[in-house]
């Protein structure tokens, strides 16, 4: 009986990290999401000459690195900041679709990552 409770206890603890795991990532994963939308309708209005909306972006995802950095795949992060330097040096010469491109990628990137650390069946398999 008493191996029955220390299972259960160990599976509820479980099933909790994973859940508090899963809205850590949803939160960093809307705060950039949110922040890209912003950079985007930047780029839509082809204000390229002011480097605050990219540079608040890196910030952004700097301090989020941190965090998914134990969360996550590191090679997620790793695609997430080869298409960064490539936005940045993009936005630098002035090219709105790379820029817009590379933004899309990084997007998508992250919207994945809540998606693929997820408590599922399929993701435990």
């Amino acid at each position: 009986m008493r191996d029955i409770i220390i299972v259960m206890v160990i599976l509820v603890i479980i099933f909790l990290g994973s859940c508090l795991i899963e809205k850590k990532l949803k939160s960093i994963e809307d705060t950039i999401v949110n922040q890209l939308e912003i950079f985007q309708l930047e780029i839509e209005n082809n204000n390229m000459d002011n480097f605050a909306g990219i540079k608040k972006f890196q910030e952004l995802w700097n301090e989020s690195k941190k965090m998914l950095n134990i969360l996550t795949n590191h090679q997620i992060i790793d695609e997430v900041d080869i298409h960064l330097n490539q936005m940045i040096k993009n936005y630098e010469l002035q090219d709105p679709t790379e820029t817009f491109l590379n933004l899309i990628a990084i997007k998508t990137i992250v919207s994945d990552i809540h998606r693929g650390e997820s408590f599922t069946l399929t993701n435990i398999l």
